[in-house]
């Protein structure tokens, strides 16, 4: 080495630090071994063989040994994706129409493959309650908590709802379920599509349950039959479809009713006229 490729440890400093600052500018921030690991050698070497134990055979008795279970394959369903919109939607009135109960029902949503979020989604939130109720709350789409639970309002939602139907004496009298029973990915917003392809098990649901109130929850009121009635207290919003003519409730979604004390005076004001509906 001559000297002129000698540098002082003032250089040698200045370019450690010119490298610490380009690991920082990299995203490295933090050293994991002492010395680096190369991933690409890696890669070249052949997968490691894990050693299977395998106890003897003639050594356990006859009646214990098990015969091998043959292999499952997953059934191949119809994706959202493979499916014309116009198809999906056929499929989706067909299989609402030729549900008669709510047990069929869930099993025509079950088996139906028209709706995209219901491949991101954990399982089908189905609806809960009791049929024929005084009122039945449609929500727009399940959050995480019913995700998991397979159950309408499980979470916080679900205890602001049952609190302000108590407050009426409702609680134990309501059937609560969603217009799109799937969690549709990060809680989107689901598709124009989707929504549509909802639709005909929501009218279906309706009508299997039987309520003599509807009390829909934010979007879902543009999405349903509903429109202006003369009633004997005057205008009502009025849910047609069917041959069905029930009163309807439209208030804002339950987590922006939750997070704002403007928006819950006034859903109590609407609320306490339900008190008359028995």
């Amino acid at each position: 080495m001559t000297e002129m490729d000698k540098i002082s440890h003032l250089e040698e400093l200045q370019a450690l630090m010119a490298l610490h600052r380009w690991y920082e500018s990299m995203g490295v921030d933090d050293a994991v071994s002492d010395l680096p690991r190369d991933h690409f050698a890696e890669k070249l070497l052949p997968p490691p063989v894990e050693a299977v134990f395998e106890p003897p055979l003639r050594s356990a008795p006859a009646q214990m040994i098990a015969p091998m279970p043959e292999p499952r394959t997953r059934p191949q369903a119809m994706s959202a994706a493979s499916l014309n919109p116009d198809v999906a939607l056929a499929q989706a009135k067909s299989l609402a129409q030729g549900a008669q109960s709510l047990e069929e029902l869930r099993t025509a949503l079950e088996n139906y493959d028209g709706c995209s979020v219901k491949r991101a989604a954990i399982q089908l939130v189905f609806g809960s309650g009791i049929t024929q109720p005084d009122v039945m709350v449609i929500g727009e789409t399940p959050d995480g908590g019913d995700d998991k639970s397979g159950t309408p309002f499980s979470g916080l939602r679900g205890i602001f709802l049952n609190r302000m139907l108590g407050a009426i004496g409702m609680e134990k009298r309501a059937y609560s379920a969603h217009l799109v029973p799937w969690r549709p990915a990060g809680n989107a917003m689901p598709t124009p599509h989707d929504i549509e392809a909802c639709l005909p098990f929501m009218h279906r649901h309706i009508a299997l349950v039987q309520p003599k109130l509807l009390i829909c929850l934010g979007w879902t009121a543009g999405k349903l039959d509903i429109g202006r009635g003369r009633a004997e207290a005057g205008t009502d919003l009025i849910y047609a479809h069917g041959g069905q003519h029930i009163r309807v409730i439209v208030l804002p979604e339950l987590t922006e009713l939750m997070r704002s004390g403007a928006r819950k005076k006034k859903a109590w004001d609407v609320l306490r006229e339900l008190k008359s509906v028995a």
